[in-house]
């Protein structure tokens, strides 16, 4: 497979491989502690997931927002994301 190749266009991707791209992504901004980068991250990896109607993918971005959240100690949009976060997890099974 050409990853370089195939992520120019992420919505031609696999599925498989954007969950593994963007869980690096997040892992790394999550190692940094960096909230915001956390949260951009996250973001755009949530906009790709919702155009792919994954539920799975939705959910993965959406636990990485409430890291996010987490690491900026906003505690009720963390409770709010985990909960979005686990309907999302639950359907993907």
């Amino acid at each position: 497979m050409d990853f370089p190749r195939q992520m120019q266009n992420p919505s031609a991707a696999p599925d498989a491989l954007v969950y593994q791209l963007y869980s690096a992504w997040s892992d790394a901004a999550r190692a940094s502690a960096n909230a915001e980068r956390m949260r951009q991250v996250n973001t755009r990896y949530l906009e790709l997931a919702e155009k792919r109607l994954n539920a799975l993918l939705i959910g993965s971005a959406l636990n990485g927002l409430a890291n996010a959240a987490l690491h900026a100690i906003d505690i009720p949009l963390t409770l709010q994301l985990c909960d979005r976060a686990g309907f999302y997890l639950d359907q993907a099974g």
